[in-house]
């Protein structure tokens, strides 16, 4: 492969890197918008927190475009090699957390499931024993961390 070649290449790949960032930020701020719009109508522990993980988010979104595009105009404009690994990483991927859940929830349904929705969802589809006695989740809230345990690698797809 000719230099030239292997350049274009590093080039379209963080040129595909950029454009994930910049719509994984739009989705973030899209999401804050949506939940700034719906606050009054939230109780204030539910808005309050879930207004928390969404700036979170977006901030970390906006974090990432931007070392994304710094990266992408070095290349470009400088020829200035990534430092960041494009590898695909070996180690064993780290089992999916109750804030997993929510950050997923959050992110793909707009709302932050209660931790003992989780437990007694765990326990509805994945024959978890709760410890204490979970909260029943809300039958309209289920579908969406079943959908998040199916994200993660909790359970696989019924």
């Amino acid at each position: 492969m000719t230099p030239r070649t292997q350049r274009e290449r590093l080039e379209a790949v963080w040129r595909q890197k950029l454009h994930a960032a910049e719509e994984a930020y739009g989705k973030a701020l899209a999401q804050t918008r949506q939940l700034q719009v719906e606050l009054p109508f939230m109780p204030p522990s539910d808005g309050n927190v879930a207004l928390a993980k969404a700036l979170e988010f977006q901030s970390q979104a906006m974090t990432d475009y931007s070392r994304v595009l710094q990266t992408f105009t070095r290349l470009i404009l400088y020829g200035e090699m990534p430092e960041e690994n494009l590898e695909i990483p070996t180690a064993e991927p780290k089992p999916a957390t109750d804030f997993d859940v929510q950050e997923w929830v959050f992110r793909n349904h707009s709302f932050v499931p209660h931790p003992a929705w989780i437990a007694h969802c765990k326990e509805l589809y994945l024959g978890v024993v709760p410890e204490t006695h979970s909260q029943e989740c809300p039958p309209d809230k289920r579908l969406a961390v079943k959908e998040a345990f199916v994200a993660l690698g909790m359970m696989r797809q019924p």
